[in-house]
């Protein structure tokens, strides 16, 4: 046996250092293939949760926009539906009495505050229903309310009108749309045609508001009309609603204006655009939050929604697409995370199964290096959702967990919340009078029953006070099963808006100087007290008050103190009756008492003397003392009415009746007044016929030149050869025709009459023959282009103005706006004479009779009924007559019935006198053989 050399022991060290090395290679090798192996798997398995992740974030986001874009449609329609109430506020207004009066309607409007509670709304209006046969007498009663340049515009001929006679505010770009005639264009048609057949409110297309004409860009708006209706007709189908229609209430609306501020903090991350109908064109483009053309040369929106929707009755196009602001939003944090932390513990798993393999030291450095990755993660996360300018909760549904912004913490004033346990605590703030229907509307969206949860309710905040909350959420995740796993919100303080519609209510009902019932309240309590009436059985009595002669407070000392004294007189009327029953404002000094349940009738008579004694105390008001008085119209449930309408005519037709016996009294209801009243509709309507039925005619009472004898003047009167009811006298049916503006066209015929009369007078007995005619107020007021051209009427007979005599009343000159001053100057520019009748009668001075050179003064026949020698009439009568011949005026006496009241007044220097003495009002040819004869 050999024994091994150093040689040997050298190979055999060097062989086992090679198998050491080999070992050691196929060791490193082995956990390098194998943790290769887990790197890859990890490495697959972390693209797999990541491309999960990023369409899980892209869900996510695709949910939130469509919430955005639900919301944003239900923030257009909260906003039209709020407005829409403004406009049925109005309606209510009129709904109670066809006529709103202009104070009344200006503070109405002023008292909604619509720059501050209403953005977008430019103004109020009403626009009412014009034929063209009663195009004059509108036009003249809206001159004569103080506005001698209002007309219908644009001019022409048609058919009908439907002129904007209220705007609210009153200045401004509005001043253009008073007297604008809405139905001029074909535009507003569809949907005032549609407002009117439905009997709902609906906005027009896009059209240019004619407040904004002078401004050559283009300024998309659009027109909300809601119609009214003639009180108490009954409109339940479209034919009746078309046959009873007034008007329209309207807005005006700047799409720009609508839509500023709508989004809040969270507008610049979409873009939004409304298109008018159903075609996206740049022709129905109606809103552009954002010029898109510039962005899309720098970004390609990654979401896009195009809605339909109506709004008010109409259809718009909606289409939102995202910004980079939004998009930003997208949360790739996670999918980040997954691949970040999945390609890290890819890794580390490996490098760990390296360590486990070399070495475990390092394992614990890896462990805490991804716990940390993760808890970083988290924070990035919440600061991205703490970020929201919205007061956002996101309520882990399974857990019960939910996470509240900052912005809720602010509404609602809680600086801690246990969020483990919110849902619960949540249920406990909810007002308990919103509760049930909160969690039945939460409920339903919960059960896929409605796409999102949209409820308003009251929430108690930490300081006990109750704020009004819009919260909007939706479901973004559910399990296999469908039930919903994750859900996302919003919290939207909505208090000033429910305090809007609060004061809307409050305006649509109250009186807005007196705070006072309006006509609208008062009737929903006349009608709730007759059904109480009807059960229990008490009397009911309704009493009409007027101021008497408050315009005359008004007009001398200014609206001011008028409302000043409404407002006392409103007080005093209030403690005149019990807390039971109701003092209405029913419009301008006109006020309602509602006494219900009377256990004794005497109380009635008591509360209206209280009334009559404690509105003619003086009222002291801003330094003036004044003195006025009321009048009283009594009517009596069930005895004179069994409805709240025929009450409210029967008590107004006994005030009226107080008023014409002297004011300041009070008058019970009688069948004779309504007969009265019935009669005087029924002539006002047969009146309507009677000029082209050739029913009226026309006599002639001669005028006496005393000094002479002579008769070269006469005054024409007509009169009424009703078909059944014979000769109506002029006292009861000319005040009829001025009240419905038919003195118009009577006047007219009385003119063209006259004209032709005096042709042939002048023809035949003498050539300077002169004929009065009367001239109403209302004919005066009347716009110019109205009346037939009596002076183009005059030249085609060859006639000269002196032909025609003018005669006018004196209560008129106290009163003459610049429209009667300058038709009295052409009257006279054209040579016609003036006549001041029943001189003495009214409150004019001296100083009118030179201001509107008069040429005759009339003495009223009141001063020469008892005319004799030693008789104060006698006195009065020599002074008036002094004084006219000193102003250069010409003396006429009417109603002169003796010789001795002809010879007194021709003793005291009269011209002219007209009488039954002389004759008596005659027709054509009888006043020719009258003529003939003297």
């Amino acid at each position: 046996m050999s024994v091994p050399n150093q040689d040997d022991y050298l190979q055999l060290e060097t062989s086992f250092l090679k198998k050491k090395r080999l070992l050691f290679v196929q060791s490193r090798l082995r956990s390098f293939l194998l943790s290769c192996f887990i790197f890859m798997v990890l490495l697959s398995a972390t693209y797999g949760l990541w491309h999960s992740a990023n369409k899980a974030a892209m869900s996510e986001l695709q949910a939130h926009f469509d919430f955005r874009v639900r919301d944003t449609i239900s923030l257009i329609e909260q906003r039209m539906s709020t407005y829409e109430q403004v406009l049925r506020g109005v309606q209510g207004l009129l709904s109670a009495s066809q006529m709103v009066e202009r104070d009344e309607f200006k503070q109405y409007v002023a008292a909604l505050k619509l720059d501050e509670n209403y953005p977008g709304i430019h103004g109020v209006g009403i626009a009412t229903i014009v034929p063209y046969a009663e195009k004059s007498e509108h036009v003249r009663q809206i001159r004569s309310q103080g506005y001698p340049g209002y007309d219908i515009k644009p001019a022409g001929k048609r058919a009908v009108y439907v002129p904007i006679t209220h705007m609210e505010p009153f200045t401004g770009a509005n001043l253009k749309a008073f007297g604008f005639d809405i139905y001029s264009k074909p535009e507003p048609y569809p949907a005032m045609d549609k407002a009117r057949d439905l009997g709902i409110a609906i906005i027009s297309g896009k059209i240019k508001l004619v407040q904004d004409a002078d401004n050559a860009a283009e300024v998309p708006a659009f027109v909300m009309y809601l119609p009214f209706y003639e009180k108490g007709a009954t409109v339940n189908t479209v034919a009746q609603r078309r046959a009873h229609t007034l008007g329209w209430v309207d807005a005006p609306f700047r799409m720009a204006d609508l839509m500023d501020g709508l989004g809040g903090e969270r507008a610049s991350d979409l873009a939004v655009q409304i298109y008018d109908g159903d075609e996206v064109s740049k022709k129905t483009k109606m809103y552009e939050s954002i010029d898109m053309s510039k962005v899309m040369l720098k970004h390609s929106p990654l979401l896009k929604a195009t809605r339909q929707m109506e709004v008010v009755g109409h259809h718009w196009t909606l289409v939102v697409q995202s910004l980079p602001l939004f998009e930003a939003q997208l949360d790739t944090e996670k999918a980040h995370f997954i691949a970040f932390t999945g390609t890290t513990l890819s890794f580390l798993l490996a490098w760990l199964t390296w360590l486990l393999t070399t070495g475990r030291s390092r394992a614990i450095v890896v462990a805490n290096a991804m716990t940390r990755e993760l808890r970083e993660s988290e924070e990035r996360w919440k600061f991205a959702l703490e970020g929201s300018g919205d007061g956002v909760w996101d309520w882990d549904i399974k857990t019960g967990r939910v996470f509240l912004s900052k912005r809720w913490n602010e509404i609602l004033g809680f600086d801690d919340v246990d969020t483990e346990k919110y849902f619960e605590q949540w249920k406990l703030l909810i007002h308990e009078a919103d509760f049930k229907e909160t969690m039945a509307v939460l409920q339903a969206h919960l059960n896929k029953q409605t796409p999102t949860y949209f409820h308003e309710h009251r929430v108690r905040c930490q300081d006990g006070s109750l704020k009004w909350i819009l919260s909007r959420g939706m479901v973004i995740s559910r399990d296999v099963h469908g039930q919903p796993i994750r859900m996302l919100g919003t919290y939207t303080d909505i208090s000033t808006r429910k305090m809007a519609e609060a004061q809307i209510s409050q305006l649509a009902h109250y009186d807005v100087l007196t705070n006072l019932p309006n006509r609208a309240l008062l009737l929903d309590r006349l009608e709730h007290e007759i059904k109480k009436t009807k059960r229990t059985g008490a009397p009911l009595g309704l009493m009409f008050t007027d101021i008497d002669h408050f315009k005359e407070v008004n007009d001398t000392l200014g609206h001011h103190i008028g409302d000043l004294l409404l407002k006392e007189a409103a007080q005093r009327l209030l403690s005149c009756v019990r807390e039971t029953d109701t003092v209405a404002r029913f419009g301008g000094d006109e006020f309602t008492i509602i006494l219900g349940e009377l256990d004794d009738m005497g109380s009635v008579d008591r509360i209206a003397k209280d009334i009559l004694h404690k509105l003619s105390q003086p009222f002291e008001l801003d330094c003036e003392v004044i003195y006025v008085s009321v009048s009283i119209g009594i009517t009596l449930y069930p005895h004179d009415a069994i409805g709240a309408e025929g009450l409210l005519q029967n008590a107004d037709q006994a005030m009226y009746s107080a008023k014409s016996q002297g004011r300041n009294r009070y008058n019970y209801f009688t069948r004779s007044m309504q007969e009265a009243a019935q009669t005087r509709m029924r002539l006002a309507n047969d009146l309507r016929t009677a000029v082209s039925s050739n029913q009226l005619f026309v006599v002639y009472q001669p005028i006496i030149d005393l000094t002479t004898g002579l008769v070269h003047k006469a005054e024409a009167l007509v009169r009424w050869q009703h078909p059944t009811r014979g000769l109506v006298s002029p006292v009861e049916f000319i005040p009829i025709a001025e009240e419905t503006g038919l003195i118009i066209d009577v006047g007219n015929f009385v003119f063209e009459q006259a004209a032709m009369t005096v042709k042939r007078w002048r023809e035949s007995h003498h050539p300077h023959f002169q004929i009065s005619v009367n001239n109403s107020p209302v004919q005066l007021y009347q716009a110019n282009e109205s009346n037939i051209d009596w002076f183009s009427t005059l030249k085609a007979l060859g006639l000269s103005g002196q032909s025609i005599s003018i005669e006018i009343t004196e209560s008129l000159l106290m009163d003459a706006s610049d429209i009667v001053r300058e038709k009295l100057l052409a009257f006279h520019d054209v040579g016609m004479q003036v006549s001041l009748d029943d001189f003495g009668t009214g409150y004019s001075s001296l100083s009118y009779l030179k201001k509107f050179d008069i040429d005759y003064l009339k003495i009223d026949q009141s001063f020469v009924r008892n005319l004799t020698s030693n008789s104060e009439d006698h006195v009065l009568c020599e002074a008036i007559i002094v004084m006219a011949h000193k102003l250069n005026i010409k003396v006429i006496a009417e109603g002169v019935e003796t010789a001795e009241q002809r010879d007194l007044l021709f003793a005291a220097g009269c011209d002219y006198a007209q009488g039954y003495l002389f004759a008596k009002p005659l027709t054509v040819k009888d006043f020719e053989t009258f003529i003939t004869l003297a």
